[in-house]
């Protein structure tokens, strides 16, 4: 049986910049991540109702929808995750892009009784698109953004982790192009400086589930990977050239703690900047 909240909450962020055609004036994706398939509601009715009510014109999924623990990952904790992607692509567009539990199940080394093959075919039959250091163009009339996923091996993650700096640049295929908005989804934020110089105009993370225990006026208190006090817990942040936006994510693993930080969905609206400068 797993961990199931009772109460979803509602972020909303609009973003504009010169870089955003008139044509996407509006348009609003969902964010979520860190399901670690719980149950958000009923069979995460909760989660389909607030995106039925929302209605955004895509979806945007940014990884450890599942949790792959030490055993493997099971049918029995990948199903919930399965179903609601599955659900979530009759509503609109998805785009997932893998993070640190998905590319534990990807290893060929861990043994599962799943096969990740099975739980991406059965997702990209539905019409999900995966981007695994990918990108993917979305055009209305002459106006174009791009979405890249970033897949980061697991060396990032963790206490003792790794710095991503040029390094980004040899796992995404293409750098971005500087005269179109480029979304960048990656799942940590550990390593904004990096995505930010990379090109990305709004960065979309997760991972640190908001901080797991969320106190007034001080936020989040420890992140999954055991630093107190992250800076980059939830919400929005200005870089150097572009944006941040960190989601306290659905859901926990393997200690199911959630205080005072329920599961939110994030909804992002593109504005066209009229004045030639960029503001969020």
């Amino acid at each position: 049986m797993p961990v199931k909240f009772n109460k979803i909450i509602t972020t909303d962020y609009a973003v504009s910049s010169p870089k955003i055609g008139r044509a996407f004036d509006g348009f609003t994706f969902a964010y979520l991540a860190d399901l670690h398939d719980v149950c958000v509601g009923e069979n995460n009715s909760l989660i389909l109702e607030n995106l039925k009510n929302r209605r955004p014109d895509a979806i945007l999924l940014g990884g450890d929808m599942i949790t792959e623990r030490k055993h493997g990952v099971h049918a029995t904790e990948c199903r919930h995750a399965l179903d609601l992607v599955i659900r979530l692509a009759e509503l609109a567009p998805v785009y997932y892009s893998i993070g640190n539990h998905e590319a534990r199940w990807m290893d060929p080394e861990r043994i599962h009784t799943e096969s990740y093959e099975d739980y991406k075919n059965a997702l990209e039959a539905a019409g999900v698109r995966f981007l695994d250091n990918r990108s993917v163009k979305l055009h209305k009339g002459a106006d174009m953004i791009r979405i890249t996923g970033l897949s980061l091996p697991l060396r990032y993650f963790g206490v003792r982790h790794e710095t991503l700096d040029t390094q980004i640049v040899h796992l995404l295929a293409k750098d971005p192009d500087p005269d179109h908005f480029q979304i960048l989804l990656a799942h940590s934020p550990t390593h904004h400086a990096a995505y930010d110089v990379w090109g990305a105009d709004l960065t979309l993370s997760g991972h640190y589930h908001g901080g797991q225990v969320r106190l007034p006026l001080i936020g989040g208190v420890i992140s999954t990977g055991w630093t107190l006090f992250p800076k980059y817990d939830m919400g929005m942040y200005a870089l150097k050239n572009g944006k941040l936006i960190v989601s306290a994510g659905l859901g926990t693993h393997t200690i199911p703690l959630r205080i005072n930080n329920p599961p939110e969905a994030v909804y992002i609206t593109l504005r066209n900047a009229q004045d030639g400068n960029a503001c969020i």
